[in-house]
C-alpha cells in the first residue's frame, strides 16, 4: 500500500478512541485520524489521584485533531458506568450513524500492593480496567453485526499475562488480564460475523510511566499497530500485539507438546514426567489446531532442559 493510500485507509471509517485525551490513547487518535477516520474522542478527564473530572482533555484533544483536519465529537462520558459506555456507543451512532472500529485504551493504574488492597480500591480499579471493556464492547457489537464489519482493540498488559519483576501491581493486572479473556471468548464467535478483536500490550511512556528512558517508548511508536488492528487490512483475531519503542511482535497463550499418560496416572508417575510436561518448546494455543496436535505418549523420564523465560512487556 503506497503512502497515497493508507492516507485514506479509514475513510468513511468511525472510530470511537477511549482514553484519547492524553498518552496512548490521544496518540492512537491523531494516528488514525491523519488515515481519514473520523474520530470520537473520549477521555473523562481524571486526574491520577482519581480527582475531576475535566471535561476540557476530550474538548481540547478533538479540537487539535480537527483542526488537523479531521471530523471528530467528543466525549467526557465516565466510562466506570455501564450506562454512560452504551450512551457513548449510541451518541455516535446518532452522529455518525456506525462505528467501525472500537480502541480502548483508558485505564488507571493502582500501584498498592496485595496487602493493602481495599475492596474500595480493587472495586475502583475493576470499574475503570475491566467493566468498561465490557460494556462498550456490549454496545458495540450489535451496530457492527448489522454491517458484518468492524474491529475491535483492547489495551492488555504484561502485567496479568506473565510473572513480573516488583514492583507487582495485582489490581492493575487483574483488570488487563481480565481483558484477555474477554478478547479470547468473543474472537471466534465475533469473527464469524465479520467483527475482529484483538488486543495490543504496550509499553510507553505516559503520565504514569515510572520506567528509563522515556524518549524512547513515546505513545506515538505503538499507534501503526493499533491502526492496523483497527483496520481493514487486518485480518486476524484473538491476537496480542505486543509494542514497544517501534518494535513489534505478537503473543498469546501458549503451551508445551504435554504429554499423554495411558490409562489411569499415578502421583509419582506424574512427578517423574514433570519435566517432560514443563518442558520444551512453547507453541501456541490455537483453539481450532490444537486438538488436531497428537499429544505425546509417556516415556521414560529424562533431566528437565534449561530455558529461560521471556522479558514481559509491560
Amino acid at each position: 500500500m503506497t503512502s497515497d493510500q493508507s492516507a485514506h485507509l479509514f475513510e468513511d471509517r468511525v472510530v470511537i478512541v477511549t482514553g484519547a485525551g492524553r498518552g496512548l490513547g490521544r496518540a492512537h487518535a491523531r494516528f488514525v485520524a491523519a488515515l481519514g477516520a473520523t474520530v470520537v474522542v473520549n477521555d473523562a478527564g481524571f486526574a491520577q489521584d482519581g480527582s475531576g473530572p475535566d471535561p476540557s482533555v476530550a474538548r481540547d484533544a478533538a479540537a487539535a485533531i480537527e483542526a488537523a483536519g479531521a471530523r471528530t465529537m467528543w466525549s467526557a462520558a465516565d466510562l466506570s458506568s455501564r450506562a454512560e459506555c452504551h450512551q457513548l456507543v449510541a451518541e455516535t451512532l446518532e452522529r455518525f450513524g456506525r462505528v467501525d472500529a472500537l480502541i480502548h485504551s483508558a485505564a488507571i493504574v493502582d500501584r498498592h500492593p496485595i496487602a493493602e488492597i481495599t475492596e474500595e480500591q480493587l472495586a475502583r480499579t475493576l470499574a475503570v480496567n475491566l467493566g468498561p471493556a465490557v460494556w462498550l464492547v456490549q454496545a458495540a457489537l450489535p451496530a457492527m453485526r448489522s454491517k458484518r464489519y468492524g474491529r475491535i482493540v483492547l489495551t492488555i498488559s504484561g502485567h496479568g499475562l506473565f510473572p513480573i519483576d516488583p514492583p507487582a501491581l495485582p489490581a492493575y493486572a487483574t483488570g488487563k488480564a481480565a481483558q484477555f479473556g474477554l478478547m479470547n471468548t468473543l474472537a471466534m464467535e465475533s469473527a464469524a460475523d465479520g467483527i475482529l478483536i484483538n488486543a495490543v500490550a504496550p509499553v510507553a511512556a505516559t503520565r504514569v510511566y515510572t520506567g528509563p528512558d522515556p524518549e524512547r517508548f513515546r505513545p506515538d511508536l505503538t499507534s501503526p499497530g493499533v491502526a492496523f488492528l483497527a483496520s481493514e487490512l487486518c485480518q486476524d483475531f484473538g491476537l496480542v500485539l505486543r509494542a514497544a519503542g517501534g518494535e513489534f511482535s505478537v503473543g498469546g497463550y501458549a503451551v508445551t507438546p504435554g504429554v499423554l499418560f495411558p490409562g489411569q496416572p499415578s502421583f509419582s508417575k506424574f512427578v517423574a514426567h514433570w519435566s517432560e510436561i514443563a518442558g520444551g518448546h512453547f507453541q501456541p494455543a490455537n483453539p481450532p489446531s490444537v486438538s488436531d496436535r497428537a499429544p505425546r505418549v509417556a516415556q521414560p523420564a529424562r533431566p528437565r532442559p534449561s530455558r529461560k523465560r521471556p522479558r514481559p512487556s509491560t
